[in-house]
């Protein structure tokens, strides 16, 4: 029996991409800055494709590698009105590093069962 196998990288993308949507289960994005400036507000973008009904999320940002402080939490929902995209702004305080050392900070997601945890980098720029 012969294997299907594509023969551009832009095919094998789109294949790997919409697998998620053959399958009937919604694709989740979550689009978060690569530094976290302290005291600045930043803007986190989410998205649901083929999202049905409401669904809730809590953007939150905590202490890593521990996980044991939450230094931002902001929540939003995302449904047909707002086109299943919507935006955060989460802000993590001065008093959070002191003495300064840069460090990783883990965003928790959770979009239905799934939890997304980019890790991005805090500056005091």
């Amino acid at each position: 029996m012969p294997i299907f196998v594509p023969t551009s990288p832009s095919l094998l993308l789109l294949l790997l991409s919409s697998l998620p949507l053959v399958l009937g289960d919604p694709m989740f994005s979550i689009i978060t800055p690569n530094i976290l400036r302290l005291e600045n507000e930043e803007t986190v973008v989410l998205e649901a494709h083929g999202g049905t009904g409401n669904i809730p999320v809590k953007v939150t940002v905590h202490d890593f590698p521990g996980k044991k402080q939450v230094l931002s939490s902001e929540d939003t929902i995302l449904n047909s009105a707002n086109g299943y995209l919507s935006t955060v702004t989460i802000k993590v305080g001065a008093h959070w590093s002191r003495p300064w050392v840069p460090r990783p900070l883990w965003v928790f997601s959770p979009f239905q069962s799934l939890t997304y945890e980019p890790c991005p980098f805090l500056s005091p720029l």
